[in-house]
């Protein structure tokens, strides 16, 4: 997509030459696809709350504005941004937010991007899916796991319960 362009163009220094191959534009579209389905992620987990921007936030933004302001270090920013999103200490909703301010800069559209919506069959599957294994039939939890599956679906098992994914 011209947007996996612009990420590509994103990752090189704007003095640095950028050696443009169809293995580079690849992996920016897989990078740009792997952020568009967190922000996805970000969109079926984010809760508002009472915000008042912890340090963890604050710091963010405030190197994310350094690098910027100093010569333009989009590269570094790109990397602050993923760094950002592994980051434990912030709150899905917090995350979307700094996504959203750093995208006025990055130009990659995540306003744009919708939650995921999960019909309602797979979501029935998956809570089945979740009872079997709650009582540790494994073999019934996995053959419904291959059913979602082959539905186009992605069931990732997390400490805070199943999580369907669209499968790529």
């Amino acid at each position: 997509t011209p947007l996996a362009l612009r990420y590509l163009f994103l990752t090189a220094h704007y003095r640095s030459r950028l050696n443009f191959t169809f293995k580079a534009l690849d992996a920016s579209q897989s990078a740009l696809n792997r952020l568009y389905q967190t922000t996805q992620e970000l969109l079926q987990e984010k809760k508002k709350k009472n915000l008042k921007e912890n340090k963890t936030v604050l710091s963010y933004k405030k190197k994310f504005l350094q690098l910027i302001n100093n010569d333009l270090k989009i590269p570094e920013a790109l990397a602050l941004m993923w760094e950002m999103l592994k980051n434990k200490k912030i709150s899905p909703f917090e995350k979307y937010l700094l996504l959203l301010d750093f995208d006025i800069v990055l130009g990659l559209k995540i306003k744009d991007v919708s939650p995921l919506k999960i019909p309602q069959r797979i979501e029935k599957l998956a809570k089945l899916r979740e009872k079997y294994r709650q009582e540790k039939n494994y073999q019934k939890a996995d053959q419904i796991r291959k059913e979602i599956f082959k539905l186009g679906y992605l069931i990732e098992d997390t400490p805070s319960g199943p999580k369907i994914k669209l499968k790529n």
